[in-house]
């Protein structure tokens, strides 16, 4: 496992297989469920483009800050 120097894993710890699928799936149903990408990163301990690449992945309508779905 590769870790960051300040001990932060955060987005240093790849998922790979069924786990990443799984991750993906319950990421995505977070944030369909309104959670913002940051919200969503926090609750799973990733980064912000890590989270972003497995919604995008997932297939999410994504929102603008507004919070309106994007054209």
């Amino acid at each position: 496992m590769n870790e960051h120097p300040t001990g932060d894993t955060r987005g240093y710890v790849r998922v790979t297989g069924d786990a990443r699928v799984e991750l993906r799936e319950r990421m995505a149903r977070d944030y369909r469920a309104g959670n913002s990408i940051r919200g969503v990163a926090e609750k799973y301990g990733r980064c912000f483009g890590t989270t972003h690449a497995l919604l995008q992945e997932a297939g999410v309508t994504f929102r603008d800050r507004t919070g309106r779905p994007r054209a």
